[in-house]
This record gives structure tokens, sequence and C-alpha cells, in this order.
């Protein structure tokens, strides 16, 4: 599947292939429609508050999202 990803806090945003996610059985895998990227997003990519809220580098970002299961 596509996918913009974070590779590095601060850097920029990449977008390639990457795995689809195994789920598990209380889990739906929703093929995304839509999507935004808001400003919480853009201030966790910055890396300025990875103090108080973590991200992985390589994460997606993007919570806020519109598709079907």
């Amino acid at each position: 599947m596509r996918a913009v990803r974070l590779l590095e806090y601060g850097g920029r945003l990449a977008f390639d292939d990457v795995p689809t996610p195994a789920i598990s059985p209380d889990e739906i895998l929703v093929k995304v429609r839509s999507t935004a990227v808001n400003h919480v997003d853009l201030v966790e990519a910055s890396g300025t508050i990875r103090q108080i809220f973590p991200i992985r580098p390589t994460v997606i970002p993007g919570h806020e999202v519109f598709g079907t299961g």
C-alpha cells in the first residue's frame, strides 16, 4: 500500500510503499479514501513535544480519516 511517512523528527515526509498491516481478530482494516494532516501532526513531526508525546519515526501521520472497511 502507499503511505506518507515521517522518517525522522523535523524531516521531510516521504511517500512510498509500505506493507499492508496485519490485523488481529478484534480489529478492522480500513481502506482510506481521504485523510488530513493537521497542526497537531505537524507539531509532533517537528519533535518539539517529543518528551510529552513521543512518536516513532517512520510513523504515518494523520488521525482524521475517511474510508471503507
